[in-house]
């Protein structure tokens, strides 16, 4: 369940906006985000953690973790003048053990979810992304309570309505 976090974030957010947060995080998924792969700054780490980004604007350094394939957890984080100020964690991965076993599926899967991600609206930047995205036989769902402060969602996709990846997503301001 979701706490109110109002007194914390007035403390911790006198000085900048979420409307400054939100711009910044639109901005910089565009340009440096899982969605945006092979546009970006990849780095692989020695444990396969792959570090998308950074990609900074004035105060503000947005980067990107994430480890595994078929399945995957990871992080975003936006800092301002080098202070946590906003953060995405993630959790979860394919379901359906026909596309697991398939490296070519299993991309297939990614970059419809690719498509969908990129889809997200400007206005909700914290969720992954659209309410429902369909191509074909592939349906993108995203379930998300909250605000940008705080929030948890739950994103699905199915395949002709049998689900094959979930992921769970939750975080807020610092």
């Amino acid at each position: 369940m979701l706490k109110n976090k109002s007194f914390k974030y007035e403390k911790r957010m006198k000085n900048m906006s979420l409307e400054e947060i939100k711009a910044f995080l639109n901005e910089a998924e565009a340009k440096c985000s899982y969605a945006t792969q092979g546009e970006v700054n990849e780095t692989v780490l020695a444990d396969n953690t792959r570090v998308l980004g950074p990609y900074t604007k004035d105060q503000f350094t947005y980067i990107d973790k994430y480890k595994g394939f078929a399945w995957f957890s990871g992080r975003e984080e936006v800092t301002k003048n080098g202070k946590l100020v906003w953060h995405r964690e993630y959790d979860g991965g394919i379901t359906d053990e026909k596309i697991k076993a398939s490296k070519k599926a299993g991309k297939d899967l990614y970059e419809f979810l690719k498509s969908a991600l990129r889809a997200c609206p400007n206005e909700t930047p914290w969720r992954r992304g659209p309410d429902t995205f369909k191509e074909g036989e592939l349906e993108f769902i995203d379930d998300c309570t909250g605000d940008m402060s705080e929030f948890k969602g739950r994103e699905t996709i199915t395949l002709n309505g049998k689900e094959v990846y979930y992921m769970d997503y939750w975080g807020g301001t610092d």
